[in-house]
This record gives C-alpha cells, sequence and structure tokens, in this order.
C-alpha cells in the first residue's frame, strides 16, 4: 500500500478480543448493516485524500496504526493487527495558494473519538495533523484538527514553500475500525500551476520556505 515509498511495516501481531473493534472505536464492529467487505480489505484502513483545486492526492499509509475487524464466523470476537514502522513520507505535493481551503477526505470510513482514549487533549483522541517544513522533521509550524465524520476542510494560511503534514487519526470504516497513520504534501505557491508534482528525489535540510519546482 505504500508504493515506492517501501516503508518498512512489521506486523506486530494478531489476537482476538470480546470487545468492539480496535484503538478506533466499536461502532464498525456493531454496524450490521455495514455492506460486505472482503476478507483482505478488512485488514486496511480507508484510503484517505488531499483535496484541492489541484487535485486529489492519496496519502502515504506508515507509521503505526492498529486495525480490528469483526471474526465472520463470531458474532462476538474480534480479530486485530498492529503495525509499526519508519515515519511516512509524502510521495506527491499538492500545489495550493495561501489561505486556499483544502480537504482531507476518508473515502468509505470516517474519523470518530477514540472510546478508550484517555488523552487530556480531546482533540487528541479524535485526531490530528502536524504540518511543518519538508525537511525539517517534526518543528510543527501548524496543526490540523481532524473533524467528525469524512472530510475535514482547512486553509492553508502558510508562507510559500514545501510542506508536509503528518497526521494520526481514529477510524470506522465498513466492518473494521482502529487507528492510522500517514503523510500529505503540500506546495504553497502564489503562482505555480495548480497540479500535483512528484516529491523531490532528496531532500537535505529545510526546503520549506523556498518553494520546490517540478523536476
Amino acid at each position: 500500500m505504500l508504493s515506492v515509498l517501501a516503508v518498512a511495516l512489521f506486523l506486530a501481531g494478531c489476537g482476538t478480543e470480546e470487545a468492539g473493534v480496535g484503538g478506533g472505536s466499536t461502532q464498525a464492529a456493531d454496524t450490521e448493516a455495514s455492506p460486505p467487505v472482503d476478507d483482505e480489505e478488512f485488514k486496511h484502513p480507508p484510503a484517505i485524500f488531499l483535496e484541492s483545486a489541484a487535485g486529489r492526492q492519496r496519502a502515504v499509509e506508515g507509521g503505526t496504526s492498529c486495525i480490528s475487524w469483526r471474526d465472520p464466523s463470531s458474532d462476538h470476537v474480534t480479530v486485530g493487527m498492529c503495525s509499526d514502522g519508519f515515519d511516512p513520507a509524502p510521495l506527491s505535493l499538492s500545489t495550493v495558494r495561501p489561505g486556499e481551503e483544502i480537504r482531507i477526505l476518508l473515502e468509505e470510513g470516517e474519523v470518530v473519538r477514540s472510546d478508550s482514549c484517555s488523552e487530556d487533549d480531546e482533540q487528541e483522541c479524535i485526531g490530528t495533523g502536524h504540518v511543518h517544513p519538508l525537511g525539517c522533521g517534526k518543528e510543527d509550524v501548524a496543526v490540523i484538527p481532524f473533524s467528525l465524520g469524512p472530510v475535514t476542510t482547512w486553509r492553508a494560511e502558510l508562507a510559500p514553500g514545501a510542506y508536509e503534514v503528518d497526521y494520526f487519526i481514529n477510524f470506522v470504516a465498513p466492518g473494521r475500525g482502529g487507528d492510522v497513520s500517514g503523510a500529505l504534501g503540500l506546495l504553497v505557491d502564489e503562482a505555480a500551476p495548480l497540479e500535483i508534482v512528484q516529491r523531490p528525489g532528496s531532500v537535505v535540510g529545510c526546503v520549506g520556505p523556498d518553494p520546490v519546482r517540478k523536476p
């Protein structure tokens, strides 16, 4: 699912429990009206996209995640799978104007509040995107609070430059639920064509203050 980024994911094993679905919410396990889902699809979160005037950019998944789904042979047992890996990095950057409104969309899924969350910050129980200049690690310049439901809207009120959005959210989708992390890319530019461009082949230091042109 990570395409050419080749982020190494190491499965942490599976187990069963007599509760609801995973780290996100019990809602998915209790939704009897959910459409049938292919067995392999149970093991994956819903696809996540950044939508802007430039088009649709699919997120790169990685980092840590836990997904649980109901065992088709039982009405009460859920099966879980967790993975840990390196921090993901975006493969593409969506060109946006300063202040442009963007959308982050879960396809056939929704952001939810984790039933088991004990964080003092309520937003951390739902999901957050941390925005930092591309190549600058975790030096946040903005935070995107995810909304409950399938869509989060946010204005890219950022200085011109290349940025990365690292997110962690709790979700439900047909037949499954849990949490997932990933990355999206932004190129804030006042004049560049509104298109999705390839991430530079190598990033040394911070490139956020200077726009990255299409190679």
